[in-house]
């Protein structure tokens, strides 16, 4: 019986949500990113996979200039790349070899 009560007072205090980290897949087409956004949480993962023959980067920045903070090198067809992201925040990314055409995504990550 305390057993129970104790689960009572837990759910009540800390709630009966509890979130599972996900893992959400980007596919590399041509020359996009499918889909180009993605909106996830903390601790989620982003997993990305080339579909096709040209090799291609997931380097995270604006422009065409590198941030630092993740870069796939390149990607041949059915290599994949994960980034996992601990913090909320806006995390532009594009593919080095395909900048000047404007290959790029977005992770937007929100509590």
């Amino acid at each position: 019986m305390r057993s129970i009560l104790y689960a009572v007072i837990a759910v009540l205090l800390f709630g009966s949500t509890v979130y599972a980290a996900e893992t959400v897949e980007v596919k590399i087409h041509d020359y996009a990113y499918m889909p180009s956004t993605v909106v996830i949480k903390p601790g989620d993962t982003v997993k990305w996979t080339n579909e096709v023959e040209n090799q291609h980067t997931i380097t995270s920045g604006k422009d065409g200039v590198p941030d630092g903070l993740w870069d796939s090198k390149r990607l041949n067809k059915g290599q994949t790349f994960s980034h996992t992201f601990d913090k909320a925040g806006t995390y532009p990314y594009f593919c080095v070899p395909h900048s000047v055409f404007k290959m790029q995504g977005v992770v937007e990550v929100k509590e």
